[in-house]
């Protein structure tokens, strides 16, 4: 491959050079750039799974936040940013020890038809339902 075969991109202050047709987690990871988003002053996230489905790989695309890294492709004069965490209307990091607690007549874990089917039957009936 020449340099000529190479995907150019932005990721924060660095230029990224990739292989076309990667997704932009494997040409930052192969560029060594593994923390794509920040939650805390110490602490970054990146890719995790690498199929989409656990979000840890989340960056900021062309002003876009909340892309998966793993699920887009690496292309010519992207600019790209780590995620960061939203900080609360008072500044400070958002808190999540904060916890609503439910108490529904039934829970109902998944969210598929079947699920979602007898949730809307239940819930027709009176039922308080979760999903």
């Amino acid at each position: 491959m020449s340099a000529d075969d190479k995907v150019r991109f932005r990721f924060g202050d660095r230029d990224i050079a990739s292989a076309p047709g990667i997704s932009l987690a494997a040409a930052l990871a192969s560029a060594g750039e593994y923390r794509l988003r920040e939650v805390s002053d110490d602490a970054g996230r990146g890719v995790f799974c690498g199929i989409g489905v656990c979000q840890e790989c989340v960056v900021d695309v062309e002003g876009q936040g909340r892309v998966r890294a793993c699920m887009t492709a690496a292309t010519d004069a992207l600019e790209v940013k780590r995620s960061v965490r939203l900080a609360a209307a008072s500044g400070a990091i958002a808190d999540r020890t904060k916890v609503m607690q439910l108490e529904p007549d039934v829970l109902i874990i998944g969210g598929g038809a079947a699920g979602l089917t007898a949730a809307s039957s239940l819930a027709g009936s009176g039922v308080d339902v979760v999903v």
